[in-house]
């Protein structure tokens, strides 16, 4: 057994990226807050996984390090860029949103789950026109976008709530489209499911990015609560090798090189310790993170 998991211990042929992801993550103490994974965090547990393995134990663990937490540093993001390589994947985040049919109503009113810092939060609030609502279990993430939105004229758009998708107190039918990123595998797939369907208008989208491997472990579970696939937008393949773990390599090494890694403190560096965790995962298996968007409908 991982210590302090209560999961199946690796399988032999785990390499030793493999391992320095489970290690930071099982070294990283409890913190109140309950951080929840970034992007990179969840894909980088996945592609710990041989193929045959990934698929018992992937929400599980995700699940585990969502309760433990993982150090997360917000001024170590900002110097290395973080917020502006993730806007990398709003090409994506467009052509998503373009597969989405016309509204019924203008503008429509959003949902962003797990929105974190915000980098999708704003973007649908720029394609939609309207309200965005972003629901998150970390307040020191929702902070930094209140404060992002605020900066480009968004403020009065975007709305934050500290809750999960699973505890939310959302009315009924109260929004046109849910949208999350990385965020529901982490989750109990039928109960996520069950109130995505109870939060959307009939006939309304949730538009779920998430790993290929799993969406399409879900498929006919997508069914059993009421929804059906209307579209896909399949990322390019390694694409987050090549617009993630590359270009992130390149500024952990640019600012290892401009710091004294000797005299950081114990969050910075356990921080940087994850960035590299999820660089190694991703290159140790770049299909692992072959992922898609998926727009699912509510039946009416």
């Amino acid at each position: 057994m991982i210590s302090g998991f209560g999961i199946p211990a690796l399988p032999e042929e785990a390499t030793t990226a493999h391992l320095g992801v489970l290690d930071v993550l099982c070294r990283s103490p409890p913190r109140p807050s309950g951080r929840q994974l970034d992007w990179a965090q969840h894909l980088a547990v996945l592609a710990t996984r041989p193929r045959e393995w990934r698929e018992f134990d992937r929400t599980r663990l995700a699940g585990e390090a969502y309760h433990r937490g993982v150090a997360v540093s917000y001024e170590l993001d900002r110097e290395l860029g973080i917020f502006e390589l993730r806007d990398g994947f709003l090409e994506h985040t467009r052509r998503a949103w373009a597969l989405l049919p016309p509204f019924d109503s203008v503008p429509p009113r959003i949902l962003d789950i797990g929105c974190g810092t915000g980098t999708p939060s704003l973007e649908l609030a720029r394609l939609g026109g309207g309200d965005v609502v972003g629901i998150d279990i970390d307040e020191a993430a929702l902070a930094v976008l209140r404060e992002r939105a605020g900066d480009v004229g968004l403020g009065d758009r975007v709305t934050t709530w500290r809750v999960s998708l699973e505890e939310n107190g959302l009315p009924d039918a109260a929004f046109d489209v849910l949208w999350e990123e990385g965020v529901l595998h982490m989750l109990d797939v039928d109960r996520s499911l069950s109130e995505c369907r109870r939060l959307l208008k009939p006939g309304c989208h949730l538009v779920m990015h998430e790993t290929t491997l799993w969406l399409d472990g879900i498929r006919e579970r997508l069914a059993d609560h009421g929804f059906a696939v209307r579209a896909t937008h399949p990322l390019p393949r390694h694409f987050w090798l090549t617009h993630w773990a590359d270009p992130l390599d390149a500024r952990l090494r640019a600012f290892e090189r401009s710091h004294d890694l000797n005299a950081l403190n114990e969050t910075t560096a356990s921080a940087l310790a994850t960035h590299r965790a999820a660089v190694a995962a991703i290159r140790a298996d770049p299909d692992a993170t072959r992922c898609a968007y998926w727009v699912v409908a509510r039946a009416e």
